[in-house]
């Protein structure tokens, strides 16, 4: 499926995530493969899409992010962004990375690749080492909360940062409720993240610069563990997609 196809024409931003630190990381906390789609919303509005693309293989893990997203007032576009990542887990290391944003007109290009014990960032064509048991700002791992540093994808920049467990608590989702685990993140990047019993990320949220809490939520499920399908009945392999016509470029 074409990843154009897959993402709502839109408006919003939200993406992040951070090295183990108590939880076994590695088997089990990685999602089954597949494709997930969130709504992005600010203040409970809908302003874009964010898409995951989970691809496990014999050497790794392939993991692909995209989010589109809109911000306008009365037919005024005011913000636009657009951001698109790849990844490449090897375990519970993150080997390479590529990222390229569109932040309401600042360009920023990210790379990064494991050398040892390090991993070598290049943003904008600069380089520098970094540690390299960082996390990405995917969210797609569920040991995310366990993590120490913490790599912006779209901004190429680590960060110190803590997670608090909060319990497992129940999360509605479009009209049905799932069990999710409750993280909160502190430090340099403050973020609350949901996972669910099969690892997955089903929301994340966080207060932006103007104050608004801007979230991610994943579209729908059809059963309380699994997620599913799209808008009108299920699709085999549990497929997230955007129904047609609510597609864009």
């Amino acid at each position: 499926m074409d990843r154009r196809q897959f993402l709502a024409a839109g408006a919003g931003s939200l993406a992040v995530a951070v090295s183990p630190r108590g939880m076994a990381a590695a088997k089990g906390i990685e999602p089954p493969a597949r494709e997930i789609a969130y709504r992005v919303l600010r203040d409970g509005g809908e302003i874009g899409r964010y898409g995951l693309w989970i691809d496990q293989g014999d050497a790794g893990v392939t993991v692909r992010a995209e989010m589109n997203a809109t911000v306008s007032i009365l037919g005024l576009t005011l913000y636009r962004y657009r951001m698109q990542a790849e990844e490449f887990w090897t375990g519970n290391r993150l080997t390479a990375l590529t990222s390229h944003t569109n932040d309401n007109g600042k360009i920023r290009n990210v790379t990064a690749a494991a050398s040892g014990d390090i991993l070598m960032l290049t943003k904008d064509g600069k380089s520098l080492a970094v540690p390299g048991d960082v996390g990405t700002t995917s969210f797609w791992r569920a040991d995310t909360p366990y993590r120490d540093n913490l790599l912006d994808i779209a901004k190429g920049r680590v960060r110190k940062v803590h997670g608090t467990p909060l319990g497992r608590k129940k999360v509605r989702i479009d009209d049905i409720s799932v069990w999710a685990r409750h993280y909160a993140i502190a430090g340099q990047i403050k973020r609350e993240l949901w996972y669910d019993d099969d690892f997955r990320l089903v929301r994340a949220q966080a207060l932006d610069k103007h104050g608004a809490m801007t979230s991610i939520e994943a579209i729908r499920y059809n059963s309380p563990n699994t997620i599913p399908a799209q808008g009108p009945g299920p699709q085999p392999g549990g497929v997230v997609t955007i129904p047609p016509g609510q597609t864009g470029k």
